[in-house]
């Protein structure tokens, strides 16, 4: 059993502009998914802003003169992977770290009675959690050591929709499956 994701440092561009003391440019054509998710997320993990972008291209200019003075965590995600830079807003504006973190998403598989989440932890610990449709916990798993892979049997379990619940650091990744 194995639970995945992959932390790499600088892998992706700087995507992150500062505009002036209360707006940032990101750089869409970054991207090459045809959707993206940009999130604002606070020191605590919390979204405090979201928004999917289909064909992302050129620059968006995002007015963050509604945030109070932080640390924040900018987001990009597509299908396979999330990168993220730091900005701090404080009483003299905001400071954009040049600095990307980008994780590669865990990949889940349905295969007949086995699922399994691919990817790697690189030490980084992992919860994995099955959730059915009544939104009871029926499986849970805390990963603390780095891992590729994990196969989970899940034949005792009924017939029904369940999700798979993955978390990896501060990220959290969530897929639905089909039991039948």
């Amino acid at each position: 059993m194995v639970v995945a994701s992959l932390t790499l440092s600088a892998k992706t561009p700087t995507f992150l502009k500062k505009n002036d003391n209360k707006s940032i440019i990101l750089h869409l054509n970054t991207w090459k998914s045809d959707i993206i998710t940009v999130s604002i997320k606070d020191h605590s993990g919390v979204t405090v802003f979201s928004e999917k972008i289909n064909r992302p291209a050129g620059n968006r200019k995002y007015d963050l003169s509604g945030l109070s003075k932080g640390e924040y965590g900018f987001v990009v995600e597509d299908g396979l992977k999330l990168a993220a830079q730091n900005i701090v807003i404080d009483e003299e504006g905001l400071l954009v770290n040049p600095s990307t973190e980008e994780r590669y998403k865990p990949v889940f598989k349905a295969n007949g009675a086995v699922w399994q989440i691919q990817g790697l932890t690189m030490g980084t610990a992992a919860q994995l959690t099955i959730v059915n449709e009544s939104g009871e916990n029926v499986f849970q798993e805390n990963i603390t050591k780095p891992v590729v892979e994990r196969s989970y049997d899940v034949s005792r379990l009924e017939k029904g929709d369940y999700t798979i619940v993955c978390k990896i650091g501060k990220d959290t990744f969530t897929y639905p499956v089909e039991k039948r």
